[in-house]
């Protein structure tokens, strides 16, 4: 309780209203919602990479701006000047916050020329003009191109035209002719000629679509046989035979080479003289490991072959049934074969066997 004799203090600022000192930084996802809303002058991003000043919103500089509130000359009517351009990853995101932000049913003209807040520099109406001229033409020469989209791209050529009329008359500028769009007798041939190519695109893709269905489904089928039956397949060429990891390697003429289902290549030539070379061990039943008589065949040299004449050569052992199943084939075309030159497996080397 205070004494009677003792002054009260008291602030006499206290009831003076207090100012609200405003807020500028806010998260990148609102600050494209304030530009839009107006809710305030000025207002950035914390990395200072989006803001917006007055009318304009920028992506990293007042080099470029993204978007605009502008008005017309009467200054009755308010649209959004959006920029074509592009930048950077990041400021594609920022383009993107922007249009989001921007409300169903605005008037939004897409343009290459903005200018406004502290960007200098007037609105250029004719390069804007210019720029739907050039989409319109483009549009319309994809559409005489496209496989699947020519009607939309056809639509597009001439909503490039509708753009420029209602930035013509919004703005109160003349507006440039787009007398190279076709019509009459012209736009319906061009119309036809798309639809006929769409049709032939969507019927070669029925029948790409039913030739994938029919590969699927007889792979399938190969890969529910057994190995033996997968094996004989293999053997004959298929090349849609997938043999399980581990299984024993087989052998496959193909053109002039031997074939391993490991995926090697070797000359048939060479084959043919380690088959020589392969029975003289399984007939001596000695065992062969290089001890200065190297084999080689093709790229590959040999690292053994067992008294029951299993080739091993690196990853391969070839068993010699599978070898022997082989020969046949192999002897068969001695005569076909070009003469072995510089085959390292000599009749020298096979007799240090």
């Amino acid at each position: 309780m205070s004494s009677p004799n003792r002054a009260e203090k008291t602030n006499p600022l206290a009831n003076e209203p207090k100012t609200k000192r405003q807020r500028h930084v806010f998260p990148t996802s609102e600050i494209a919602h304030l530009w839009f809303h107006r809710t305030q002058d000025s207002a950035r991003n914390a990395q200072g990479n989006l803001y917006f000043t007055n009318e304009t919103i920028f992506s990293y500089g007042d080099h470029f701006p993204i978007a605009r509130h502008i008005k017309n000359a009467s200054g009755k009517k308010s649209a959004v000047l959006f920029t074509s351009k592009d930048y950077s990853v990041t400021t594609s995101g920022h383009k993107s916050d922007v249009r989001r932000a921007i409300p169903a049913g605005t008037l939004v003209f897409d343009v290459l020329s903005l200018a406004g807040g502290s960007w200098s520099g007037m609105i250029d109406h004719s390069a804007n003009l210019t720029a739907y001229v050039a989409d319109s033409k483009e549009s319309l020469g994809k559409a005489g191109r496209a496989r699947i989209s020519g009607s939309y791209d056809l639509k597009q050529a001439f909503a490039y035209r509708e753009k420029a009329k209602a930035y013509a008359k919004f703005f109160g500028v003349s507006c440039p002719k787009f007398d190279f769009l076709p019509k009459g007798k012209v736009l319906k041939a061009l119309q036809a000629q798309i639809a006929e190519r769409a049709e032939r695109h969507e019927a070669s893709q029925a029948l790409a679509s039913e030739r994938e269905q029919a590969r699927r489904a007889e792979q399938y089928r190969i890969d529910m046989l057994d190995f033996a039956e997968k094996s004989a397949l293999w053997r004959a060429g298929n090349p849609n035979v997938r043999l399980p990891w581990g299984a024993d390697t087989l052998l496959r003429i193909s053109g002039n080479e031997v074939e391993t289902s490991r995926g090697a290549r070797v000359p048939a030539s060479h084959a043919i003289a380690l088959l020589a070379t392969i029975r003289k061990v399984v007939a001596r039943g000695e065992e062969f490991t290089p001890n200065g008589h190297t084999i080689h065949i093709g790229h590959y040299s040999v690292d053994k072959i067992a008294t029951d004449g299993t080739l091993t050569a690196g990853c391969h052992a070839i068993k010699y049934g599978e070898i022997e199943l082989l020969a046949p084939v192999l002897e068969s075309m001695i005569a076909k074969l070009p003469a072995i030159k510089g085959t390292p497996v000599t009749e020298s080397e096979a007799s240090n066997v």
